[in-house]
């Protein structure tokens, strides 16, 4: 059995319209709290962790419904639809209070905002899954990263041009905003038009019979295999572990995209914000490209951990560039190093990102697909909710040691900040290792290399 590439892309487009609304939120939201409201760096992290926040309880419980619900429109869909109206509705009314410089009518705005997101996003990161045997899931959880790849482009396409000092100056972030929305709008009309939840569903069972019947390949299999190869106990333990890493994977990365304008901008000395993380994203395509290869050579746990080797590598030559006794190498050297840097980094991601939501649901019940996603968007969230706060406390006590301060003129006040924002990178390397850390005590036996996973 083979991956039906044509679906799998189609059933990803909700990755995509995802991934544009994330790569505008990450690159606004910092952005408006710091330039807009003049917020200091722990309090711009506590607004960022919202969106975890609701998370930790709307994932999970909206994951389990969707499981659970049945209808002409699937069970994954009616969530999609409703969630994405809800969000664009309330990202609307952000760029609209913030332009106004109202501070409440914002914050409640981002929670409308991001509870239409959390409310929709375990569903659609299901979809793919449910309509993919699991050996294939590592190939198909590749392509939606690439779909999703392909859709920040468009996202970096709509942000990078406005988010510029002539519309920052102004709070006009309604460019940004409508790209978005209607970017969403046609992404999603255009899913909705291909994707025919049922009738995938359908084709997937006709598949796995016909396949059964011949007996052709270990793919005609749809059980969780390392699931049914391990102890209850070493199940647990692995289960636990996974989530640990889940945690700290992200525990790095969303510090990262938290952080970066506001670090390309005051250590990079960057007009163009957004540039590390388009960086980042280059090399993480080349990643999502080599990590199904990579995969079947030595499987899901060492492929996992060589892209865990690889960002701590990256993020510690990269963390080192910026130290005083490096002032020897000329400016525009270091850049390009550091650049060189993040596309690495982003190839590491690639290789934990594709494998270890797949190597999750393994230890899930296929039946419950969305339930086992919203556990793991539990520990996802539960990272996201913390690591904005504690990175950017890191982020103002750094600047308070080193007498480091950033500016913000709000009207005629000007508003000054401790923040040294040279602590990220190094924040980020060490929940990096800590993530590899806890991947190593996940047992699987030989038989995972290979094709067999």
């Amino acid at each position: 059995m083979k991956l039906n590439l044509k679906n799998t892309v189609y059933a990803s487009l909700a990755f995509g319209w995802i991934t544009i609304f994330w790569f505008g939120y990450d690159n606004l939201i910092q952005t408006i709290n710091i330039a807009t409201f003049g917020l200091r760096t722990p309090i711009s992290g506590l607004i960022l962790a919202i969106d975890n926040i609701l998370g930790l309880f709307v994932l999970p419980c909206f994951g389990w419904l969707s499981d659970r619900t049945k209808g002409r429109f699937g069970k994954r869909t009616p969530y999609i639809v409703a969630g994405t109206v809800l969000s664009m509705t309330g990202l609307f009314f952000v760029g609209l209070f913030s332009y106004r410089q109202s501070f409440v009518g914002y914050v409640i705005a981002l929670v409308v905002t991001l509870f239409g997101m959390a409310a929709y996003r375990s569903p659609a990161l299901s979809l793919v899954p449910d309509i993919t045997p699991e050996p294939l899931r590592s190939k198909a959880n590749a392509v939606s990263n690439l779909v999703s790849a392909v859709f920040n482009l468009v996202a970096v396409a709509l942000v990078t041009p406005f988010l510029i000092a002539r519309f920052i100056d102004k709070n006009n972030y309604f460019p940004i905003i409508g790209g978005i929305i209607i970017a969403t709008y046609a992404t999603m009309a255009f899913f909705l038009w291909k994707v025919k939840e049922n009738k995938l569903l359908e084709g997937l069972e006709a598949q796995l019979k016909t396949c059964a019947q011949e007996k052709a390949s270990p793919e005609c299999e749809q059980k969780p295999r390392l699931r049914e190869r391990v102890s209850n106990k070493t199940r647990i333990r692995n289960k636990a572990f996974l989530l640990a890493t889940i945690f700290f994977f992200y525990m790095a990365y969303n510090a990262l995209v938290s952080n970066f304008t506001n670090y390309a901008h005051y250590v990079l000395r960057l007009e163009i914000r957004s540039l590390p993380l388009i960086v980042i994203l280059g090399g993480a395509i080349a990643g999502f490209a080599l990590t199904p290869v990579i995969t079947r050579l030595i499987g899901r746990k060492k492929t996992i951990l060589t892209g865990f080797a690889v960002m701590f590598t990256a993020f510690l030559l990269a963390s080192l560039l910026i130290m005083p006794f490096m002032g020897w190498i000329p400016e525009l050297i270091s850049l390009i190093i550091m650049n060189v840097c993040f596309a690495v980094a982003g190839v590491g991601y690639a290789f934990v990102m594709v494998n270890i939501y797949p190597m999750f649901l393994e230890l899930s019940r296929t039946t419950k697909v969305g339930e086992g996603t919203g556990v793991y968007s539990m520990a996802m969230t539960a990272a996201m909710v913390i690591t904005p706060v504690l990175s950017g406390m890191l982020i103002e006590q750094l600047g308070m040691l080193t007498g480091s301060t950033y500016s913000t003129t709000i009207g005629n006040t000007v508003i000054t900040n401790y923040g040294d924002y040279r602590a990220l990178i190094p924040y980020s390397l060490f929940n990096v290792a800590l993530g590899a850390f806890a991947m190593i005590f996940v047992k699987t036996k030989p038989s995972e290399k290979g094709k067999k996973i």
